[in-house]
């Protein structure tokens, strides 16, 4: 199983646990280490390297993958609709025949359809003894061609409760352009549920008839 973009790697080291082979990759080198620590934690065993998606394809690891994880909204990171696509094609370049994906994505068509808004979250989150509330505030520009940005601010609050950080990324990926993106590359869907009033959703394809 190949986690593509595993983040703190709780879903490699879930998949290790229920017996799969994982390689969990991401580019940010502290992700992989997270989920390293993570994996030594539960006693299980996984290799985790830091790729990108253009990496991907430098490893020849060729029909190597039986299952494909990228989940997260981690494939609307690639720039554009022709990166999104290198990503995508980079990742097939790794599997076997029949190999299954389970892909998971923002839902753009809702966050566009509520237009320009603020969330905020509903509780604030203490971490390494230090207060974490944050919110999101989509950045939406006329036209869907356009870059979407979302801005993403972690409030950390020391004794005097000062603001310390604020970071961003811009994001964009529909979910018909996801579908016509894998099936371009050989992938066929088998479900969806995607639905416009639902915030996040699955897409779960294959490699192969």
């Amino acid at each position: 199983m190949l986690d593509c973009a595993c983040g703190p790697g709780h879903l490699a080291v879930g998949s290790a646990q229920a017996g799969f082979v994982v390689t969990a990759t991401d580019a940010s080198a502290a992700m992989t280490s997270r989920t390293v620590a993570l994996a030594e934690c539960y006693g299980v065993t996984l290799t985790a390297d830091r790729l990108t998606w253009e990496e991907l394809a430098d490893q020849q690891w060729h029909d190597r993958v039986a299952a494909v994880l990228c989940v997260g909204n981690s494939i609307a990171h690639a720039e554009g609709p022709a990166a999104r696509r290198r990503a995508l094609r980079n990742i097939v370049g790794c599997c076997a025949p029949a190999a299954v994906w389970l892909l998971t994505s923002r839902n753009w068509e809702l966050v566009r359809s509520i237009g320009l808004h603020l969330d905020v979250a509903d509780r604030v989150v203490a971490r390494a003894q230090r207060r974490r509330p944050g919110h999101l505030q989509p950045v939406l520009p006329d036209r869907w061609t356009e870059r979407h940005r979302l801005d993403v601010a972690v409030a950390l609050f020391d004794e005097e409760d000062v603001v310390h950080g604020r970071a961003g990324a811009r994001l964009l990926a529909r979910h018909e352009e996801l579908l016509d993106d894998l099936a371009a590359l050989g992938l066929r869907v088998r479900t969806t549920t995607y639905a416009s009033e639902v915030e996040r959703y699955l897409v779960v394809a294959h490699r192969g008839d």
